[in-house]
């Protein structure tokens, strides 16, 4: 049966993403259970977003170092600009086949010109990801 849960945004980010929506998002079906668990988890582990945010940050400086930009934050989600589209994708499918999953943002999501990758930092990553990830991606060219 459709349930609704409500929940109040943390910052003023999210409100400003929430467009005319007041100041809750509402959370629909199969959706709902799985922010349960997820606001259970956390409450249970309250350090866990500190955490990813440090590891976040590590990845960025480590890209940073083979000459990747990527845009400023903390947050988990990496957004890595490739190029046009083929690069991104052709970068998208090496990772794949590397065991490396990642996504190729691609027009008209993104201006013409700076396809990216998505790359996301989770806490169950294996040891070893970003190293693994570092070598395929190589040296920004």
């Amino acid at each position: 049966f459709p349930i609704s849960l409500h929940i109040p945004l943390a910052s003023k980010y999210q409100k400003k993403l929430s467009k005319g929506h007041g100041d809750k998002i509402s959370i629909k079906g199969n959706e709902t259970a799985l922010w349960l668990e997820a606001l259970k988890f956390l409450k249970a582990n309250p350090k866990e977003g500190q955490r990813l945010q440090k590891e976040a940050r590590i990845w960025r400086s480590e890209l940073a170092k083979q000459g990747w930009s990527c845009p400023k934050g903390i947050g988990p989600i990496i957004s890595l600009e490739i190029g046009n589209d083929e690069k991104s994708l052709k970068k998208q499918y090496e990772l794949e086949k590397n065991g490396l999953l990642t996504v190729a943002i691609r027009p008209p999501t993104v201006p013409e010109g700076t396809s990216r990758l998505r790359l996301i930092v989770r806490s169950n990553l294996p040891k070893g990801t970003l190293q693994k990830l570092l070598f395929h991606l190589g040296e920004k060219q």
